[in-house]
């Protein structure tokens, strides 16, 4: 693929540019919103896929990803489903461009999708002797911003505006890295969610379960009654409705 060649001349040919910190998120919307927050000089990395919905056998490897793909496009909607595989290899390749003596650090909340994302982010980081940081920004934002009460409730980092995610990542300096060991555990744990076959996965009580590919069938048919009850409401209590 000419894209993908023409990328990899580009990352042998450049130099590196002087950076404070990496931050890598688990969407590239939160990425875009580290970007605003976080002071230069800083690298933000938005990683291009929802880990928790497909195929992650073997996605480490090319042909874990090819099929990871090719179910994707038949089996999801998506717009811009064709840009996935390039967005993807990029995204390597940043992470392979990160310089040895910057702190890494890695976001996630308490969801499915970045919860696997972040373990998938430490294997492939598994070489790096970089000191890497966790930030779990729901727990952070739970515990600092607002209360699990409120109304408006969190469950991503891509659902927090930048002023907040900027006041948390200034509260988690004070935590220090994560040790060798707590960096092989997160890296076994993907090797298991690697081997898997399950295209489904949902986070329940702390913990990545795997679950049926009709899992949600039920809710989402339900939802869809309430929308469509709650329109005739709307058309019998308009004037000659």
């Amino acid at each position: 693929m000419m894209a993908e060649v023409i990328n990899g001349q580009i990352q042998k040919n450049r130099h590196i540019r002087p950076v404070g910190a990496v931050h890598i998120a688990s969407f590239e919307s939160s990425a875009g919103s580290l970007r605003a927050s976080i002071e230069r000089p800083r690298i933000g990395i938005g990683f291009p896929d929802f880990l928790s919905i497909g195929p992650l056998w073997k996605l480490d490897e090319k042909i874990g990803q090819s099929r990871r793909y090719e179910w994707v496009t038949e089996n999801i909607n998506l717009e811009q489903e064709i840009e996935i595989p390039l967005k993807f290899t990029n995204t390597l390749r940043e992470l392979e461009d990160i310089p040895s003596q910057v702190p890494i650090h890695i976001w996630y909340g308490n969801n499915a999708s970045e919860q696997t994302c972040m373990r998938f982010l430490l294997y492939l980081l598994r070489d790096k002797t970089n000191d890497i940081f966790l930030i779990n920004s729901t727990d952070l934002y739970y515990k600092y911003i607002t209360s699990r009460d409120e109304q408006q409730r969190i469950f991503d980092t891509s659902q927090i505006g930048s002023k907040n995610l900027k006041k948390l990542f200034e509260i988690n300096q004070t935590n220090d890295p994560l040790c060798d060991k707590e960096r092989i555990q997160m890296q076994l744990e993907w090797e298991a969610l690697a081997q898997t076959s399950e295209v489904l996965l949902i986070w329940s009580n702390g913990e990545i379960k795997s679950v049926p590919a009709y899992h949600f069938d039920l809710q989402i048919l339900q939802a869809i009654e309430i929308y469509t009850n709650s329109k005739k409401l709307k058309i019998l209590s308009k004037p000659g409705g």
